[in-house]
């Protein structure tokens, strides 16, 4: 488990971007593969894009977890993906919906001040603009915006590196790529957190550390997609229910490249 000196040493707190010591945040990231970002988003704001998503949460618009269309996930979409996915390019187990939420998109989760403070970072980080592909389709890539919910009763994904974005890397002669995670649920046991076993982590020095444990909603978690993470089996002792919204949830701003252009 991270002791108090590992979470001081990768612990930022500012309350405005321009405050942000990059190269600072740059040396931190190499040295320990992530970084912690408080300030920025407030809890109030996650509290409120939870209780908006969960006010238009359907089973109805459930999609299937394969065979989207380019175009569909620029829009607000959703679609659960469950079982190891033979038919997709990689394998990885999981159980998870996504709420694609494009911040060009209509801001139906009042979340895009959360996702646009996400996106800046990993830009700064990245090496690009700070605006970089955030507003729009920018030089062939655009911000997947969106909220991955991993329903209690076993949500998960299995154990990976992210090995989607080396069109990012290699197009751009960049080092590494670096994924911001927005904390947007709760671990432990009181009755007010979200979910009290499993959840997301990452192996650091070969043991898993379980961030949503220790780090309140509205903390921007930064890592390197290099290093090892996943999702443990949110709540597997509680019966699986497809119609609520129960277990963890966690916003990303991955760049993805635009297969939609011609």
């Amino acid at each position: 488990m991270l002791s108090h000196t590992d979470i001081d040493r990768v612990f930022f707190s500012v309350t405005n971007l321009s405050d942000l010591d990059d190269e600072k945040l740059r040396s931190v990231l190499d040295e320990n593969s992530f970084a912690i970002i408080t300030g920025l988003i407030t809890e109030d704001e996650i509290l409120e894009g939870k209780k908006a998503l969960r006010n238009a949460f359907s089973i109805d618009n459930d999609k299937p977890a394969t065979g989207e269309s380019p175009e569909s996930i620029q829009k607000n979409y959703q679609k659960l993906s469950i079982g190891g996915g033979e038919l997709r390019e990689k394998d990885l187990s999981k159980c998870v919906r996504t709420f694609y939420n494009p911040i060009f998109s209509p801001d139906i989760y009042g979340l895009r001040n959360a996702f646009r403070q996400a996106a800046m970072i990993r830009n700064i980080v990245t090496g690009f603009d700070k605006d970089f592909a955030i507003d729009s389709v920018q030089d062939g890539f655009w911000t997947a915006s969106r909220v991955h919910h991993y329903p209690a009763g076993g949500g998960h994904m299995a154990e990976h590196v992210d090995d989607y974005v080396p069109t990012v890397v290699e197009k751009y002669g960049v080092d590494a790529y670096f994924q911001p995670l927005i904390v947007m649920s709760q671990k432990g046991d009181d009755d007010s957190c979200d979910y009290r076993k499993g959840g997301g982590y990452f192996v650091i020095d070969g043991e898993r550390v379980y961030y949503d444990s220790f780090l309140k909603m509205g903390t921007i978690v930064i890592y390197n997609t290099k290093i090892l993470h996943g999702v443990e089996e949110v709540d597997p002792d509680i019966a699986f229910r497809q119609d609520n919204l129960s277990g963890r949830c966690s916003g990303l701003v991955t760049m993805y490249r635009d297969f939609s252009m011609k």
